[in-house]
C-alpha cells in the first residue's frame, strides 16, 4: 500500500473485459499511488476526462448515485477533475491489479475539512467490475490513507437504501449507519431513502 515506483504505463481506454467505454485511446498515465492485490488507485489527471465521462454517463453504473442523473459533457468532466485537487480532495482512477492499463471507475476523499478532520468518501465502479472485491479493497485503501496518512478523524458517505451491495461493502469496511434522509433520492419513478454512514479513526484502527 505504498506509492508506486514503476514508470508511467500506456493505458488502453476500454480495453480488457471491464468498462463500457466506446472509444480507445493510448496515453501516458501516472503510476499507482495506493496498491492492493485486487485494485490500483492512480491520481486522476486532466487527461482522464475522456474515460471518466464515458463511465459517468453510463446509466447502469450510476443507477443508485447522484452522479449520472443528467448527461455530463467532456468540458464539464474536465472542470470536475480540475476541482478535485489537494488539499480539498484526493481523487483516483481505479484499475484491476492484473489489468493496470484499464480504468473501471474512480474513488476518493472529497470535501476534506482540515479543521474538523473529516472527509466524504465517494466511489463509482462499472457493473462488470463489481462483485470482485475491487470496491471493498479500494474503500479499505482510502480509509487507511485518510486515517493513517492524512490523520482524519471521520470519513463519511451517503448511499441509496436500495443499493444493497454497496451497503454490504461499506459495512464490511467498518462504516456504521448514523442517519437516514427520508425519500431523499428520486429513482425509477419512486423516492428512496439516502443512508448516511461513517467510520471514525479510532474504530478503524481497532479493527
Amino acid at each position: 500500500h505504498s506509492r508506486g515506483r514503476a514508470s508511467p504505463s500506456r493505458v488502453q481506454i476500454g480495453s480488457g473485459p471491464f468498462g463500457p467505454s466506446p472509444r480507445r485511446r493510448s496515453g501516458v498515465f501516472a503510476s499507482p499511488f495506493l496498491e492492493g492485490d485486487r485494485v490500483l488507485l492512480t491520481p486522476l489527471q486532466p487527461s482522464d476526462g475522456l474515460w471518466l465521462q464515458s463511465i459517468w454517463n453510463d446509466a447502469e453504473t450510476t443507477k443508485w448515485m447522484v452522479a449520472g442523473r443528467t448527461p455530463i459533457s467532456r468540458e464539464e468532466m474536465d472542470q470536475l477533475i480540475a476541482g478535485w485537487q489537494p488539499p480539498a480532495a484526493f481523487a483516483f482512477g481505479l484499475s484491476p491489479a492484473k489489468e493496470r492499463a484499464t480504468r473501471v471507475g474512480y474513488a476518493g476523499l472529497f470535501g476534506v475539512d482540515w479543521l474538523d478532520r473529516k472527509a466524504e468518501l465517494r466511489i463509482m465502479i462499472v457493473p462488470k467490475a463489481q462483485g470482485l472485491g475491487i470496491g471493498t479493497q479500494a474503500t479499505q485503501l482510502l480509509l487507511r490513507f485518510g486515517f493513517s496518512r492524512l490523520n482524519l478523524n471521520r470519513i463519511w458517505l451517503g448511499t441509496a437504501a436500495t443499493n444493497e451491495p454497496a451497503l454490504t461493502c461499506f459495512s464490511r469496511c467498518g462504516f456504521r449507519e448514523e442517519g437516514r434522509l427520508l425519500e431523499d433520492l428520486w429513482r425509477d419513478g419512486a423516492y428512496i431513502d439516502n443512508i448516511r454512514m461513517a467510520v471514525l479513526q479510532q474504530d478503524f484502527k481497532e479493527k
